[in-house]
């Protein structure tokens, strides 16, 4: 039989994919058992590590919440994603935890579990660092501070509106995944917004201000391993695919061209941000200029590069 407290709150499963990081995978772990939510797997897969990883993860091996798998063949960053969704994750519930990363707060889990209950047509939540004043607007009902529930198919379509998207702080239903089978297929740089996002149609979302992950950057981040302007390529690619992956009959076709036009402006944006902070020179300064935006975050941002361009040592 089992025990009350498994009946009572459904099972959570925080996906740890990882490989050579043993100088992180530690605390990615160890952040993910301190959780206090009563009902929790944390699943470590190893994707055929050449470092201490495993020797490392397999020490949490005594807490019964814990299961350790290695991968018998490097199966790429994607791949790991989905293996470890579909056949090692055996929760309710699912959230992804990369393995150089780890949550600041014993209490995020719980919480956020907290918020999906409150509603029975929740299918995911979105734990973000912001979001516009837009989507408190387009709220069903609020029930927590900077916490609203909001019909997806809203959400979705206003994403590019301030709502944004994390991949650590997106905590759905795995049964979604299930069926859809098309979570980590895309194998471009943004896999995990298009695997996730899309789920979003399918139910009622939760929003909420939560900042309790801790996103680790450093020269091995598959977001910085691209190009600029390769990354715009793939952002604008997985939009397209984002779209032809929805579920059938959950936007019309006019709405679907509104979010791809949205969302080519928004890429472009970012493709700016990108050139003027990872790559300050004359030709990323003239992008900056030539797209200039009455944004004061981007008046900084221009400002700090022109200085850099100039030679002064200046941390953008």
């Amino acid at each position: 039989m089992k025990p009350k407290h498994m009946k009572t709150y459904p099972k959570v499963t925080i996906m740890i994919p990882t490989y050579n990081q043993e100088d992180y995978i530690g605390e990615a772990i160890e952040s993910s058992l301190n959780q206090d939510y009563p009902n929790l797997e944390v699943i470590v897969s190893d994707d055929f590590s050449k470092d201490k990883t495993g020797i490392i993860a397999k020490k949490y091996e005594t807490d019964t919440r814990f299961r350790y798998f290695r991968n018998a063949r490097n199966l790429g960053r994607v791949g790991n994603y989905h293996h470890t969704l579909y056949d090692l994750a055996t929760g309710e519930w699912v959230i992804n935890l990369d393995g150089d990363d780890f949550y600041t707060d014993n209490r995020y889990i719980s919480r956020l579990m907290k918020y999906v209950s409150s509603d029975p047509k929740i299918v995911c939540c979105h734990a973000l660092h912001g979001f516009s004043q837009n989507i408190k607007d387009l709220a069903i009902k609020c029930i927590a501070k900077d916490t609203y529930i909001l019909d997806g198919v809203e959400y979705f379509k206003n994403l590019f509106h301030g709502a944004y998207f994390s991949h650590q702080g997106a905590l759905y239903k795995r049964e979604l995944a299930l069926k859809d089978g098309k979570c980590y297929t895309y194998s471009g740089i943004q896999s995990d917004f298009h695997g996730v996002i899309r789920y979003s149609v399918l139910g009622h979302v939760v929003v909420t201000i939560d900042d309790a992950y801790f996103w680790r950057i450093h020269g091995n981040n598959e977001t910085f391993s691209q190009n600029n302007l390769a990354k715009y390529k793939s952002e604008r690619l997985c939009q397209y695919l984002i779209i032809e992956d929805l579920p059938e009959n959950s936007l019309t076709d006019y709405e679907k061209k509104q979010w791809l036009i949205y969302g080519k402006q928004s890429a472009k944006r970012q493709y700016i941000i990108d050139c003027l902070c990872l790559s300050p020179s004359m030709a990323s300064l003239s992008k900056g200029i030539c797209n200039y935006r009455f944004k004061w975050s981007y008046n900084v941002i221009l400002i700090k590069t022109m200085l850099r361009v100039m030679g002064f040592n200046i941390k953008i």
